[in-house]
Parts: C-alpha cells; sequence; structure tokens
C-alpha cells in the first residue's frame, strides 16, 4: 500500500527523508478533489514516524507526506497543493509561525495544525494564524480530528475564492472564519485540560 521515496531539501540529505503513503503513492499528484493531502513536518523522526503511522491507520485514503526539516516541507507545498500542514513549533531551521507566514504566501488555503511540547510557547502559537495547535505528545483521536477539520477548512476556502465572486464572499469568509474560531477554541481547551 504505501511507499517511500527520498527527497532532498535545503538542508543534509540525512535528514531530508520524506514518505508517502496512501494507496495511490506511485502518483504525483491527486488524482482528483476527494483525495486528502497531508503534510506531517517535524524534526523530531520518533514523533513524526509515530504520527505518521498513525495517519497511514486512520487515515487511510489520504496521501500522507513528512519531512524532517523546514527546507524540504517548503519545497514539497511548492510542488504539491496540501490540503492541511500538521507541523512542530519548534524546529532547527524554522519556527511554526515563521513556516505558516511562507506557507499561505505559496498556499493561501492551506490549513496548518501547529504541536508544541513547550508549553511556554503557547502566546507564539495563538498569534501565528495556525487553524488549531494541539500539545505533544499528540492526543490520537484530536490529532486526527483537527486534520480532518483542516481538510474542510481548505475545502470551503478553495470553494468560496473559485465560485463566488469578490463581493460574495464576505458573507462565506464569516462562515469559514466562525469554524476557524471554533478549532482554536477547541484547541485552547484541550490544551487547558491535557
Amino acid at each position: 500500500m504505501g511507499s517511500s521515496q527520498s527527497f532532498s531539501g535545503n538542508t543534509s540529505k540525512d535528514r531530508d527523508l520524506v514518505i508517502l503513503v496512501g494507496d495511490r503513492a506511485d502518483r504525483g499528484r491527486r488524482a482528483d478533489d476527494s483525495s486528502k493531502c497531508m503534510l506531517l513536518i517535524d524534526d523530531d523522526l520518533g514523533c513524526l514516524e509515530g504520527i505518521h503511522s498513525l495517519l497511514s491507520l486512520r487515515l487511510p485514503d489520504a496521501h500522507v507526506y513528512s519531512a524532517a526539516t523546514v527546507g524540504a516541507a517548503l519545497a514539497l507545498i511548492r510542488a504539491q497543493d496540501f490540503d492541511v500542514v500538521l507541523s512542530d513549533v519548534q524546529m532547527l531551521d524554522m519556527d511554526g509561525g515563521s513556516l505558516i507566514a511562507d506557507i499561505k504566501r505559496t498556499s493561501p488555503h492551506t490549513a496548518v495544525v501547529l504541536m508544541t511540547g513547550n508549553v511556554n510557547l503557547l502566546p507564539n502559537v495563538l498569534e501565528s494564524g495556525a487553524l488549531s495547535f494541539m500539545r505533544k505528545p499528540v492526543d490520537q483521536e484530536y490529532c486526527v480530528a483537527a486534520l480532518r477539520h483542516g481538510v474542510v477548512y481548505h475545502s470551503l476556502s478553495k470553494a468560496i475564492h473559485a465560485h463566488l465572486p469578490p463581493e460574495d464572499r464576505g458573507p462565506a469568509r464569516a462562515g469559514l472564519l466562525r469554524l476557524a474560531k471554533a478549532e482554536l477554541a477547541e484547541s485552547r481547551r484541550r490544551w487547558i485540560s491535557g
């Protein structure tokens, strides 16, 4: 079912491993809009592999890419339309907030979910523009739910932009903003209780 491939970004080849899992792993791009496409970014290879395994089990129809460096991730984002990105906040080559800015410049409809094990970074995460956030180690149920919500956000954002004239986008964008605020509120609730 899954396959592996090596991908070289801007840093050392040993750390730029990218893994692709999905029933159509041999295709570089999605065949249709119904398949989910996700990118995981973390320089902690154990965490990266664990979440990748979780998603391959819980979301078997999704195309799930994993990148161990921001350089590799940004190269993938330039080449592929991702519905959602799940990224660590603290990485060697860039922080999560700066990464979101780069992602939004390249792919404005892509939802970004951040994760961190550092509780002191919560203020940075809240100001980052992420759709959602979670504490590491991640809660498996919430991780899958947040990524599914990211897929919905991506679809709605693209549909609003593609199908509505600019003068009619206001109410639709307000609905999208309500979805994002609800997701952030759930993230905060889980952060405080977790």
